[in-house]
């Protein structure tokens, strides 16, 4: 499996409000910067997306990701919330600022790109391949055959 595929399989995951856009777009993103980093899209870690940080909320509040609460407003909120927030200069909710509500959709982004890795996996685009290593046969002490153990790889 590539970046490549799993970047289009996140990519076409249907988002019907601003909010999943929005996570949606921050799953490529990740994509990309972990493609960069020289990761592996089938091995692929939340502690590699982490890219050193304990969370989504440290890796949100250490400068990680977007920095401004009108760039974390712009990329998650429809246009009524918008001019609800004045753009994203007031909070967003009682509750939350806007870094807590980014590292929110970080996590989510995460998510979402795990789920798309194992529909890949599952809807047989890869396929499971049971392979063996070299065979060796012997004869153990009741004059049985023996031989090596198979083990998975995936092909495309």
């Amino acid at each position: 499996m590539t970046f490549f595929d799993l970047e289009k399989t996140v990519a076409q995951t249907p988002a019907r409000s601003a909010w999943l856009r929005g996570v949606r777009d921050f799953a490529v993103d990740l994509l990309q910067e972990a493609e960069e980093n020289g990761y592996n899209a089938e091995n692929l870690k939340e502690a590699e997306l982490l890219n050193g940080a304990r969370d989504w909320r440290e890796f949100s509040y250490n400068g990680l990701w977007l920095c401004y609460d009108v760039q974390i407003a712009a990329a998650l909120c429809a246009p009524y919330e918008l001019k609800k927030t004045q753009n994203g200069y007031k909070r967003p909710n009682a509750r939350e600022n806007w870094l807590d509500v980014q590292a929110r959709a970080l996590w989510q982004a995460a998510r979402l790109i795990f789920t798309c890795r194992e529909k890949l996996f599952a809807s047989g685009h890869y396929n499971e391949v049971m392979v063996r290593k070299e065979t060796v046969f012997y004869r153990d002490e009741n004059n049985e055959f023996s031989t090596s153990e198979p083990y998975k790889i995936y092909i495309k």
